[in-house]
């Protein structure tokens, strides 16, 4: 028996009776787990076998040996609670997270009241661990957990489900604006800012929401239209919560069969580049056009980018579309060199292939395969994925850049629009949104920002382009404003490579 260690007063009669069934009637106490007590009261697990010598000669002895499984058993509490906790901002992981689902789905059915899901996610949070580090962004999770936990009533469970992704679990609810109001919690959660070490902050959060049964009778419906709705919130502006809606339902069903069609596209060779002319302003000259892509399904005709690039951003298959549009620019100005036609091809490249793929690389390769310089092929960008660009994304373009490789800043105008990040970046051309184009030759405002836009660029060394022109009005405005470059209708729509080339009207329609 364990130093100081004794059997509580309640055990004491049931080991009486056992030594006195075992003596008496031959019946052996089976060794097992028991609970001790040592001299200050407290509980002490140990393992108990028991010797009977000395019964068939009349002289019974007893042997009692007690193992201390103390050790042991917070070993094994230990290993329970790491299997069922985040270890590193110590709330309940997924495996615990299904586990109170499943117990509080049959709580809401048994007494007939909605549960809620809501599913966290911290916006731009990967700008925090590019830019500061994962340590930062360990310690911002840590703290956001700390102060949603704060919040919580007793029989919330609040779990992280990965990354910088969460769920809260709302039994018991009566109505959907009590569901509301923890959402509003939850956003508030993080209007302050967090310090991390010596440096404060400021992140938002996008909740989606989920309600049993009408949003889905499991966990697993559940947690998919939370995260759904969760991702309607980002796209609606983020820093906000949004319910899930049977809408939602329909339009994930739509992009299935898209995704779906998408890859049986690329099998079936449906996709075509367009292409349309950037001409000089000035001169008249073509330098340069941008390949758009094209889906050419027979017996539909085309379908928009709009509709289906989405979708492909939204997977991977956004890197083996955007490899093939690589390929086929690089082919084409391969072509066209070979004809004598000195024509640089911008490509647009969006902020998947930058964060989850090697596009560098790819790039490298395909130019190598198709005997081009750097010269020979451009890539556009949006702020918002200059923004984002970590270490890694930021020291490839700066690659490209001194290669010789023009690098173009899409939209401009309608993000951040930072000159710190202007500055910053490895960019060569700025590219005026037709937003402002469109509303210039009407409201004072938009050709205000059309001439800070070309100041600051040309104040920055940089070329400025115009997007979207469609009038001759709107082509003299822009002029006037000091733009270097102009591209729109006014001049081609995007075409087939063989019909850009055709005559030398192009020089004429600005003249």
């Amino acid at each position: 028996m364990p130093r100081g260690a004794d059997h509580p007063e309640p055990m004491q009669e049931m080991v009486a009776r056992g030594i006195d069934n075992w003596m008496n009637g031959g019946e052996s106490i089976p060794p097992g787990e028991l609970e001790l007590q040592n001299k200050n009261g407290l509980p002490v697990p140990v393992y108990s076998s028991h010797v009977m010598l000395g019964l068939d000669v009349g002289k019974p002895e007893m042997f009692c040996v007690d193992v201390d499984l103390s050790m042991q058993k917070q070993a094994q509490t230990e290993l329970q609670r790491m299997a069922t906790y985040d270890r590193l901002t110590d709330l309940p992981n997924r495996f615990l997270l299904d586990e109170e689902l499943r117990y509080r789905i049959k709580e809401a059915e048994r007494y007939a009241h909605q549960l809620a899901i809501l599913f966290i996610d911290i916006d731009n949070f990967k700008i925090i661990n590019d830019s500061l580090g994962h340590d930062h962004g360990d310690i911002l999770l840590r703290s956001v957990s700390e102060r949603a936990t704060a919040r919580l009533r007793e029989f919330e469970m609040l779990a992280r489900f990965g990354g910088d992704e969460f769920v809260l679990v709302l039994p018991r609810v009566e109505d959907s604006r009590e569901v509301e109001i923890v959402a509003e919690k939850v956003i508030d959660v993080f209007s302050r800012p967090f310090l991390l070490d010596d440096r404060e902050v400021y992140v938002t959060s996008s909740i989606g929401i989920a309600l049993y049964p009408e949003d889905g009778e499991n966990k697993t419906d559940l947690l998919k239209n939370a995260d759904m709705a969760m991702y309607r919130a980002k796209e609606s502006g983020r820093n906000r919560f949004q319910f899930f809606t049977q809408s939602m339902n329909r339009e994930l069903h739509r992009r299935q069969d898209l995704e779906t069609r998408l890859r049986q596209a690329l099998q079936l060779e449906q996709f075509r580049l367009h292409y349309q002319p950037q001409l000089d302003l000035t001169t008249g000259e073509l330098v340069s056009c941008e390949a758009l892509i094209r889906w050419e399904v027979p017996g539909e005709g085309m379908i928009s980018p709009d509709d289906f690039l989405p979708v492909a951003e939204r997977s991977d298959l956004i890197n083996t579309i955007g490899e093939w549009v690589i390929e086929e620019a690089c082919r084409q100005r391969r072509k066209w060199k070979d004809q004598g036609f000195d024509l640089r091809v911008d490509i647009n490249l969006s902020g998947r292939q930058f964060f989850y793929y090697d596009v560098f690389s790819v790039i490298r390769r395909v130019l190598k395969k198709h005997d081009l310089g750097y010269q020979d092929l451009g890539v556009e960008l949006t702020e918002q994925v200059l923004i984002k660009a970590g270490q890694d994304t930021l020291a490839g373009l700066e690659w490209l850049h001194s290669k010789g490789m023009k690098i173009s800043l899409d939209d401009f105008g309608t993000g951040y629009s930072s000159l710190s990040y202007l500055k910053k970046f490895p960019v060569d051309i700025l590219k005026i949104d037709r937003e402002f184009i469109d509303g210039a030759l009407s409201d004072t405002n938009d050709r205000s920002i059309i001439e800070a836009i070309v100041a600051v660029g040309h104040a920055l060394g940089l070329e400025v382009l115009a997007e979207g022109l469609e009038t001759p009005e709107q082509l003299e405005l822009v002029r006037s404003a000091g733009c270097d470059l102009g591209q729109g209708y006014l001049f081609q729509r995007p075409v087939p490579p063989e019909e850009l080339i055709e005559g030398p009207w192009l020089l004429n329609r600005i003249s």
